[in-house]
């Protein structure tokens, strides 16, 4: 009998005949607690009752008010019934759902974080919590709170579990935008205190030396002989190529940092990007007795911007030549593996320690050198290589070793004549 649709006339019309089998059965209720589970079962027998059905169809009726996605289920762990939110939730039917355990209609780490067990079994005592990511719908990642807890009948007896779920998925989302925010703040303001630190001092220091230099040849040029001349025009010379790098660099850091570099992939010839980049190297290469070789198959092909990545290659090309001293060697090659290009500029320079490589690539901790010849070096040429090889899908890798020299590797997709048309652009 369902007693929760009686009506008022049936549910009095039932009581009068419980009432009446009670004096004829001469139903003793029980006054103590240990009597409780037998006078249940005499008053379900007499009565006609399911009073385990009863418990269940109340609590099948509460959780149809739960605004989330709810279920019940019993001693076995299997499913008694849910209500409409877990339908839509999981685009299951609760009538296809009565008798099968989570594991058999959920995702596992969803079936896992339930009360039920795979040898068909209720694992829980009062209130579990638990946090799961699992795949429900389109291999769309959702972050989900499940809550359960149990629920007994009148003899304070096992019947259930109740759970509900909460998606917090975009809550998760609105953190992790959070700390990302914050991240990117505390990243903006380091950039600004290096970029006041490279104004003040990096850029400041070459002008101050093309002023002196250039004043002293204006004002007492006859009384410096030839040589000397000759070097403070070299000196001039360092100066100002070196501010006029810094500068650009300075240039493409803000465009970087402000997202207004625009990047076009296109098929690249490795050998192509050398033979363009070296011969402005050669006055440098002279200057210093550097010996420069270059192994690089003429057929090897990259995906990747033609401009950030020769950026990239002249700056490593150019710290080899700062930090390798006079008659040195530097070797330019390339490595293939799976389907990316290792383009290595590797030196025989001063090297760098474990804790200089740490610092490479960090904007707020100082990484200004000191290479052969006194030439300077503010480490922003790196930081901004290793942000565009970021931007072509790559990275850049760096073994060192101090006083044995320097390898610089840049990584890129390879292309490939051969393939279809549907792999043919790798980052398609």
């Amino acid at each position: 009998m369902d007693l929760i649709n009686l009506t008022k006339e049936e549910l009095v019309k039932e009581i009068e005949r419980l009432n009446k089998l009670l004096e004829e059965k001469k139903l003793v209720v029980p006054s103590e607690k240990k009597e409780e589970d037998d006078f249940l079962e005499q008053l379900g027998n007499f009565s006609g009752f399911d009073f385990t059905q009863i418990h269940n169809e109340l609590m099948i009726s509460s959780i149809k008010n739960i605004p989330n996605p709810s279920y019940i289920l019993n001693t076995e762990g299997r499913f008694v019934g849910c209500n409409i939110h877990f339908e839509n939730y999981f685009h299951l039917s609760c009538v296809d759902l009565i008798g099968k355990t989570p594991y058999d209609v959920l995702p596992i780490e969803i079936a896992d974080a339930t009360s039920s067990t795979k040898d068909g079994k209720l694992d829980i005592d009062g209130i579990a919590t638990h946090e799961i990511v699992s795949t429900i719908q389109k291999n769309e990642a959702k972050t989900i709170i499940i809550t359960e807890s149990v629920y007994n009948d009148l003899g304070n007896n096992l019947l259930g579990v109740v759970g509900v779920l909460n998606d917090i998925t975009e809550k998760r989302k609105a953190e992790k935008a959070l700390i990302d925010s914050e991240r990117k703040l505390r990243e903006v303001n380091e950039m600004k205190d290096k970029f006041f630190s490279i104004i003040s001092h990096d850029l400041k220091n070459p002008f101050a030396s093309l002023l002196g230099f250039s004043e002293m040849l204006l004002e007492d040029y006859e009384s410096f002989d030839e040589e000397e001349r000759k070097n403070f025009l070299n000196e001039i010379y360092n100066s100002a190529k070196f501010s006029f790098r810094l500068l650009n660099n300075l240039l493409l850091w803000s465009k970087s940092t402000m997202g207004k570099i625009v990047t076009e992939r296109e098929v690249l010839s490795v050998k192509g990007l050398f033979d363009e980049l070296l011969p402005s190297f050669e006055k440098d290469l002279k200057t210093k007795s550097i010996s420069l070789e270059i192994e690089v198959d003429p057929s090897i092909q990259v995906i990747a911007d033609r401009a950030t990545v020769l950026v990239i290659l002249e700056n490593l090309i150019s710290n080899a030549i700062k930090f390798t001293s006079d008659e040195g060697k530097i070797n330019l090659f390339c490595e293939k593996k799976d389907r990316n290009i290792f383009i290595s500029v590797e030196d025989n320079g001063i090297g760098l320690t474990q804790d200089d490589i740490e610092k490479l690539f960090r904007i707020d901790v100082p990484t200004t050198k000191i290479g052969g010849k006194k030439e300077k070096g503010t480490g922003l040429g790196l930081i901004i290589s290793s942000m565009f090889a970021k931007e072509n899908e790559g990275e850049l890798i760096v073994s060192s070793e101090p006083n044995k020299g320097s390898k610089f590797t840049l990584s890129l997709k390879e292309y490939r004549e051969n393939r279809t048309r549907e792999h043919k652009y790798l980052e398609e």
